[in-house]
């Protein structure tokens, strides 16, 4: 039997278990896979709710568009607008913030019956940056004192009303209380929306360990091989 291995694989499996709870703990997975459709997530709920710093993510497919503008999903705090990602009639996708409703557009041709990936990232509750795709849309700073600040009264709303007036499917709706970065963004482009947390997480992260003596290499693994 060689002992050597065991250890090895012992000492892997810790690390892989410290790494994924250092690197998942803060995410919020709000939906996994479903049709778009009216729900509510109370901040309360949520890790870390007062985070001046986070970002919103999810994957949507848009089969028709919608007779008139709406929503995919937004924030309120004592029944105001915070944020909100909106696409319209005209296949425009944009995002709203502030009691006045101030609209950012993300960009135009929103691409119908396939999958993209959305992120809104705010920093410090003033820079709001938009990804489509793995990719850095718009940045934009929020004038006057930024955005509200929220808490754990707060309240993230998916879609607008109990049918939604948007006929779509989402996936990997998730709320993370960090910013979020373009290396970052194209990486959780590439891993998808689909496959369990696990795939998704060593698509990202690898692991080598080797076994040294007098520095010469004994025995060595890795993780996925």
């Amino acid at each position: 039997m060689n002992y050597t291995f065991i250890i090895l694989g012992i000492i892997l499996l810790v690390i892989i278990y410290v790494l994924y709870t250092v690197f998942t703990e803060k995410k919020t997975s709000l939906e996994s896979s479903k049709s778009l459709a009216s729900k509510e997530f109370k901040y309360a709920d949520l890790k870390n709710p007062g985070s001046p710093k986070y970002y919103i993510s999810i994957w949507l497919y848009v089969r028709t568009l919608p007779t008139t503008a709406t929503s995919v999903w937004y924030i309120h705090d004592s029944s105001i607008l915070v944020l909100g990602l909106y696409l319209d009639q005209s296949s425009n996708l944009y995002y709203k913030y502030g009691a006045t409703g101030e609209r950012q557009d993300i960009m135009a041709g929103f691409p119908l019956q396939r999958w993209t990936h959305v992120i809104l990232s705010v920093d410090s509750n003033k820079l709001i940056d938009t990804y489509v795709d793995g990719k850095l849309m718009k940045s934009h700073t929020v004038p006057s004192s930024g955005l509200t600040q929220l808490s754990a009264s707060s309240i993230l709303y998916e879609a607008e009303n109990s049918t939604s007036l948007l006929q779509a499917e989402i996936a990997g709706f998730e709320r993370v209380p960090s910013v979020m970065d373009p290396k970052t963004a194209w990486q959780k482009y590439l891993a998808g929306n689909g496959g369990n947390v696990f795939s998704r997480f060593f698509k990202t992260w690898g692991i080598s360990l080797v076994l040294t003596k007098d520095d010469v290499d004994q025995n060595a693994l890795s993780f996925p091989s």
